[in-house]
């Protein structure tokens, strides 16, 4: 996954918990308290042991990449049930 000009690679079970993290992040709240500790959200990757200051917008984003990579984990899982190990010639 690349994300602010970092790479990232996650095992399916850290991505699904790291995903649920960042799902876990209460927008509402950033977005309506006007205190600066609501501002940004430091959320940690798991196996890099990096964190990152994420904003709003980062958050925002973040969750859609991540919508995305789960939507073509699942598609690709789905496919691999129906078609099996068949090749395409």
């Amino acid at each position: 996954m690349n994300f602010k000009e970092l790479t990232f690679s996650f095992k399916i079970q850290d991505f699904l918990a790291f995903r649920r993290k960042v799902q876990a992040v209460n927008i509402h709240e950033m977005i309506f308290n006007i205190s600066d500790q609501y501002d940004f959200e430091i959320l940690e990757f798991p196996q890099n042991q990096l964190s990152l200051k994420l904003t709003l917008c980062d958050i925002v984003q973040l969750r859609e990449l991540l919508d995305g990579a789960r939507f073509a984990i699942e598609m690709y899982s789905m496919l691999h049930e129906v078609l099996g190990d068949y090749e395409v010639v």
